[in-house]
């Protein structure tokens, strides 16, 4: 029985519906329109081409994620990494889920992006898709996720509301608190009584200028953006199908790269010759004596030992003495001439 009071005739087997459907449609010719077979009026699902649009969540196809700068889902990576909503990046083929604006981080991530891009420099609306290609540079799957230019412009809309609203509360706070101030009735202060000159009422609620806020410098803002995507960057560059392609090039580039000798070896290592018929050692400049720059003197590894210097050094020593010899005997004959006057002077003292 049903909610009708009455028994319900039939089943609810919808192939073998569509089977007895399809036989009574064949049969039609042969049978009376008094059956009442053909007039239960029954949709038979298998006349119809099944179609290959799916329903659900949908996955990205590559054009989408070479735009949007996603990378495609990777199990590996997820094994390595403890990262959120694995089940739905997997349906999207996506490294990460694909997932509007929802945490702290991805609205604080937005709002660094509006207080240094120039791209919410000027008057119109910002580029979405370059705008969600950097933020998705930031995803790491935990806290940060894929963005789609759609959710993107979601956000911008709501972010632009708020400013606004945030705008006009704070340039009208002052003026509220001191409307408010002259509003109040005070207990036991006299009234207040009117001037010759009355003020306008614009200057008497005129806002005083905001102080400026400090902020953070737009360059090393954008700085440190650029360093976490890069950093994310590399990370997920290291996983999935494009790994290969990675490891390719470095052993490519290594295989380029010739290893840089030790000093030691430059300097033993033959070289070819200009008429490459052998190798061929350099030839450096011969060393000189720093004295008497003679390529043959002993002088070359120590100037101490140079000849010429020893040579000179010795006839200075040899002037010099000749010169304190000559010194002292003139001062010795000097003593003996003043020593032969004072014995005449005694002498002609004696006879007087």
């Amino acid at each position: 029985m049903n909610r009708t009071g009455r028994r319900y005739i039939g089943h609810f087997d919808v192939p073998l519906k569509n089977r007895v459907a399809s036989l009574c449609q064949r049969t039609s010719h042969a049978l009376s329109d008094d059956t009442g077979v053909l007039s239960s009026g029954w949709v038979n699902g298998d006349d119809y081409e099944e179609m290959q649009e799916p329903f659900g969540i949908l996955p990205f196809d590559d054009d989408t994620l070479k735009h949007s700068g996603m990378l495609p889902f990777s199990s590996m990576f997820v094994k390595e990494n403890d990262i959120r909503y694995v089940h739905l990046s997997q349906m999207q083929v996506t490294r990460f889920a694909v997932l509007p604006v929802h945490s702290c981080e991805e609205r604080a991530l937005f709002q660094a992006y509006a207080e240094s891009s120039p791209m919410f420099a000027g008057p119109q609306q910002p580029d979405f898709v370059a705008l969600a290609s950097l933020m998705n540079g930031h995803a790491d799957g935990t806290h940060i996720f894929y963005k789609l230019p759609e959710h993107i412009k979601t956000h911008y809309k709501t972010w632009l509301d708020y400013s606004n609203k945030k705008s006009s509360v704070t340039l009208s706070a002052d003026a509220t608190r001191r409307i408010r101030t002259l509003l109040e009735f005070q207990v036991g202060s006299p009234q207040s009584v009117p001037t010759a000159l009355p003020q306008q009422l614009a200057d008497t609620i005129n806002a005083p200028t905001n102080p400026s806020q400090t902020s953070e410098n737009p360059w090393q803002l954008e700085k440190l953006l650029a360093d976490h995507r890069l950093a994310q960057s590399a990370l997920q560059y290291s996983y999935g199908d494009r790994r290969d392609e990675v490891q390719a090039m470095s052993h490519a580039a290594s295989a380029r790269r010739v290893p840089e000798a030790s000093r030691s070896e430059k300097c033993a290592a033959p070289t070819v010759g200009d008429d490459g018929h052998g190798p061929s050692r350099k030839k450096n400049k011969p060393r000189t004596c720093m004295h008497c720059k003679s390529t043959e003197c002993k002088g070359r590894w120590a100037v101490k030992n140079c000849a010429v210097k020893m040579h000179e050094i010795q006839q200075r020593a040899e002037t010099q003495s000749r010169r304190n010899t000559t010194a002292a005997a003139s001062v010795v004959s000097g003593s003996n001439v003043m020593l032969d006057a004072d014995t005449a002077v005694s002498e002609s003292c004696g006879q007087v």
